[in-house]
């Protein structure tokens, strides 16, 4: 009897030894995603507001298949991009998993700073350059805890930094709003520079207010808005300078050297649509507070209408002789103020062409000539 139970013993565990050494073989093996496959799933997804723990992590970025930007991971967080064309690197501090700041280190030795403020949901962002605050946004949500509405206040030295440089290669806020917004708001430091680049007038910008409204389906922001305006004070000369004035301008020297409030104002709706498949970089905050970025899935259109206006309002002064306050009434059908503008249209469109590995993310997107492949960990 003890014989009999010994070989059944050793037939059992031998038994579990070849069912195990089964099981094993016929598991396959994690493969590392590569730019035409992700196949591995030893990350799990973890997203929401300023965390940003992607299923698949980017790697690399390519233009026309070079590198241009290489990103570093912790063990489950993004500590860095360097960006080859922009010259830049981006490193990435956390309070817990949400994203508390982002140091922006520029070839030249230039610092900026993105500094996130959270209430579980984002709140605000600041832009820093040292110790100076350029940028303050404050962040409004709806019902559904998905952003709606975005205030961006200004510093002076900023708008004017804006007028004369653009601030277009060396600057974080083309990464925190969408092309369209940022495209609305330097069209309108173009002009505020027209002035500054004719003569050399020096201003001061005041009533500086933007705002953004977002407009969502689901979980893509299908439309943006926004709405923004600054002044700036004009002599006779600036507006001479700016705009057309006709047979004013034969005149214009006759006006005393009073100043009068420039307008600038800026309105445009942009509406997206979105294919069905995964966006990599939600809630990557490096790319900013925007559709892109915000949507679960990936923008395929991006179709803006808007202008930019210019405005100013030119008063007679009562200091003109008679024979020239005539003349310019009767150019100004006999009003005694008369505006000037000039406007700027915004229209443009966008149309992505998306490639996927067989876990849905994109290994290629082409957009207006420019191809962008990504390759993952």
């Amino acid at each position: 009897m003890k014989r009999y139970w010994l070989i059944m013993m050793t037939v059992a565990v031998l038994g579990g030894v070849l069912f195990t050494s089964c099981k094993e073989k016929d598991k396959p093996e994690p493969q590392e995603p590569t730019e035409e496959t992700a196949t591995d799933t030893r990350y799990d997804e973890h997203l929401s507001e300023g965390v940003f723990q992607p299923a698949y992590r980017i790697a690399n970025l390519y233009h026309d298949d070079a590198i241009y930007q290489t990103w570093e991971w912790g063990t489950s967080k993004l500590a860095s991009v360097e960006d080859a064309e922009e010259m830049c690197t981006y490193e990435f501090s956390y309070s817990g998993d949400q994203v508390s700041a982002i140091t922006v280190t520029y070839e030249d030795g230039k610092v900026e700073s993105l500094n996130f403020g959270y209430n579980g949901l984002l709140t605000r962002v600041e832009i820093a350059e040292g110790n100076m605050t350029k940028v303050v946004m404050g962040v409004s949500h709806n019902a559904n805890d998905q952003i709606t509405n975005v205030s961006l206040d200004y510093s002076d030295d900023y708008i004017i930094d804006m007028a004369t440089s653009q601030l277009l290669g060396k600057s974080v806020m083309s990464h925190v709003l969408s092309r369209s917004a940022m495209n609305g708001i330097v069209e309108m430091s173009k002009m505020l520079n027209e002035r500054n680049a004719k003569n050399g007038a020096k201003y001061t910008v005041t009533n500086k207010h933007f705002a953004l409204v977002y407009t969502w389906n689901g979980d893509n922001l299908v439309r943006e808005e926004l709405s923004g305006n600054f002044s700036a004070m004009a002599t006779i000369n600036d507006v001479a300078n700016i705009f057309n004035l006709g047979q004013l301008a034969a005149v214009a020297s006759y006006f005393a050297n009073d100043s009068y409030p420039m307008s600038y104002t800026v309105e445009s709706r942009t509406d997206y649509t979105f294919d069905g498949k995964v966006n990599p970089t939600r809630y990557y905050w490096g790319k900013g507070i925007a559709p892109s970025n915000l949507s679960k899935n990936n923008v395929l259109t991006a179709t803006t209408e808007g202008r930019v206006e210019m405005a100013v309002t030119v008063t007679l002064p009562d200091s003109l002789n008679s024979m020239v306050r005539m003349a310019i009434l009767s150019l100004w059908d006999g009003n005694t103020q008369h505006t000037y503008t000039r406007e700027k249209d915004l229209s443009n469109s966008e149309t992505h062409t998306y490639k996927y590995n067989s876990n849905n993310y994109l290994t290629s997107d082409a957009c207006n000539g420019t191809v962008t492949k990504y390759k993952y960990k």
